[in-house]
């Protein structure tokens, strides 16, 4: 028997949800689970959806993009032009204030496109910066927008190298943690010069530095290290435009309103275990924000992230 990817939506704010159209992304039968599938909008009407990892029916592994331009009221595919090439797989996508960006991995290639498109139509160009491949095993990316200001993390087995978007170009950056001591930096942004990075110990290395947290207020252009009690594990880096900082400890859901000089527990989770990587935080308004936790759960904050409740769905 086949399955299918659902989506909900919600127009008050996530107290009521309603089926809503999903887009049509081919599972194979043969997956337990299809957990890595990502939305993103710019606005209201312009939006993304890819999958990775997932596996299609009759075993091809090229990543499915689908785009709406109507708020999800309808999906098409999206083939990226001359840029869809055999094997080609997409790494990483985020949407800024006026451009959608991805991270692309061919094949065929030996490094890391960057492709990118204005939100409100299907024109991908390719950037002239291409990322290094690293030594494996695999190679994880982080894009990060704040309004016009972007910034890419590539990390492999360390945070590997970096770029930075200004003025509707992408350059080469060196972002924080790029010292082989470290592990891959998980990046938050605030502003479009304010961006928060944590710094994780490498844990391959003999005599590794512990985690760290730096900061940056001229966008990226140099970090200063804030002393911190960090929580036990971090996860999921992110900030809410006020500039409270949260991830996922071991305990659940840990915030900082003092820019990360200490963190404190703001939901408590029940887990003993360290957090899986699908977890997510997004922040709709100043004070209104959502989390997905480790066990697929979504919980909300409607006071900036100091508490948080469980969202409720239908039940069919």
């Amino acid at each position: 028997m086949g399955r299918c990817f659902a989506l909900l939506k919600t127009s008050d704010g996530g107290s009521d949800w309603s089926d809503a159209t999903a887009p049509p992304f081919s599972v194979s039968p043969a997956s337990l689970s299809f957990i890595s599938a990502t939305l993103d909008f710019a606005t209201p009407e312009d939006g993304w959806a890819y999958d990775s990892n997932e596996s299609q029916p009759g075993g091809a592994t090229d990543d499915q993009l689908f785009a709406t331009q109507n708020g999800g009221a309808s999906w098409v595919p999206i083939t990226l032009g001359n840029l869809d090439e055999s094997g080609m797989e997409i790494q990483a996508l985020a949407t800024g204030q006026n451009h959608v960006w991805a991270v692309l991995f061919s094949s065929a290639g030996d490094d890391f496109a960057i492709v990118g498109s204005p939100v409100n139509e299907d024109d991908w160009t390719t950037a002239p910066l291409t990322l290094p491949l690293g030594a494996g095993p695999v190679s994880a990316f982080q894009i990060v927008l704040e309004g016009d200001s972007g910034w890419i993390v590539d990390s492999d087995r360390g945070t590997l190298a970096g770029a930075s978007l200004k003025n509707g170009a992408w350059t080469t950056w060196t972002p924080p943690c790029q010292d082989r001591s470290y592990g891959d930096a998980e990046l938050a942004g605030i502003s479009a010069n304010y961006l928060v990075a944590f710094c994780p110990s490498n844990l391959i290395v003999s005599t590794p530095p512990p985690a760290a947290l730096f900061a940056s207020t001229n966008g990226g252009e140099s970090f200063q290290e804030v002393t911190a009690t960090l929580p036990s594990s971090v996860t999921g880096l992110a900030a809410s435009p006020s500039g409270a900082l949260f991830c996922y400890d071991e305990e659940g859901i840990a915030g900082s309103f003092n820019d990360g000089r200490t963190w404190q527990t703001v939901l408590s989770l029940g887990s003993t275990s360290s957090p899986v990587p699908n977890t997510d935080f997004d922040f709709v308004t100043l004070t209104v924000g959502y989390a997905l936790t480790p066990a697929g759960e979504l919980a909300k904050t409607v006071d900036g992230g100091h508490s948080w409740e469980s969202v409720a769905f239908p039940s069919s």
